[in-house]
């Protein structure tokens, strides 16, 4: 179900005429299509973050999907022989400028800008795809997926990770804690979320838009939004990260959950996974996990 319009206003905090035109903004037209691979990354214009990007790229589509459309989500930084070098490599690359929707964010950090762009704003710009691919620009899928991106759209998966990951920063827990306990949900479903810090590591994920554009799913952001991320929020000091975000939600909202093994992926400002360092699920009880890739 798609997100109502004053939901969608009230989350990028302007009206609905200008939230279609933010979706509209950019450097080149984002396409149509069934999957894509998206991030939101910084307007490095280095010769050495070009020639990572078009590395990227290039493993993406090799390894992941060889017609899924790329989309770079930046807040128009990049210099036009920059875009021009990294189009030029593969074409089906497409640049949307978000620099309204960044710039409008007030006195937030990049790093909450991040959080929260991930968190909460990303759902209604990629709504017109069904199946999407998280990949920083520093992120490498070094081996072939078992699996092309393609194959999630009739699949009975809404989120896939790489990693379980314990955040161990502590500030933001209780206040995020005390926000569950705060609305309709009951011991159970309470329970079912666990520990809020318990996430994914969701510098990689592939998602189904459809979980995250659903009303119910939609209100829950809307209001933690404004809890936490808006100007003027309660906690705006806080720096709740977007996986705690992602964990909370399809925990909470009964999200059919995959486990991705089998294919190396590296991220090279934080850690690298290779199949044969495949952890062992130690929060079984708290994750409906569809069957792994054979």
């Amino acid at each position: 179900m798609m997100m109502n319009k004053p939901l969608l206003c009230e989350i990028f905090d302007c009206g609905a005429e200008s939230v279609s035109s933010l979706r509209k903004s950019r450097y080149v037209t984002q396409p149509k299509a069934k999957v894509a691979i998206i991030g939101l990354c910084k307007g490095n214009n280095s010769e050495s973050n070009l020639k990572r990007m078009i590395k990227r790229n290039a493993l993406a589509r090799k390894h992941v999907s060889a017609t899924a459309p790329i989309i770079v989500y930046n807040e128009r930084t990049f210099q036009n022989k920059f875009i021009d070098a990294v189009v030029a490599a593969d074409a089906n690359v497409h640049f949307v400028d978000i620099s309204a929707l960044w710039d409008m964010q007030y006195k937030l950090d990049g790093y909450k800008k991040m959080c929260r762009f991930y968190a909460v704003q990303l759902w209604q710009l990629v709504a017109e795809y069904e199946i999407v691919m998280r990949l920083d620009d520093d992120s490498m899928i070094e081996t072939p997926m078992p699996k092309r991106l393609e194959w999630f759209v009739d699949q009975p998966i809404d989120y896939g990770y790489v990693f379980r990951h314990h955040d161990g920063h502590q500030p933001d827990k209780a206040p995020f804690a005390a926000f569950l306990r705060d609305g309709p949900w009951d011991a159970g479903a309470l329970a079912r979320v666990g520990d809020t810090h318990n996430e994914y590591y969701n510098n990689f994920f592939i998602a189904r838009t459809a979980f995250f554009l659903q009303e119910d799913v939609s209100n829950f952001l809307a209001k933690l939004d404004r809890i936490f991320y808006a100007p003027g929020a309660l906690h705006v000091e806080s720096r709740l990260g977007d996986a705690n975000v992602h964990a909370v939600l399809v925990r909470l909202f009964h999200a059919r959950i995959v486990e991705l093994r089998g294919f190396d992926y590296n991220h090279m400002s934080h850690r690298k996974r290779v199949p044969a360092e495949d952890p062992p699920h130690q929060w079984e009880e708290l994750f409906n996990v569809a069957p792994v890739w054979r």
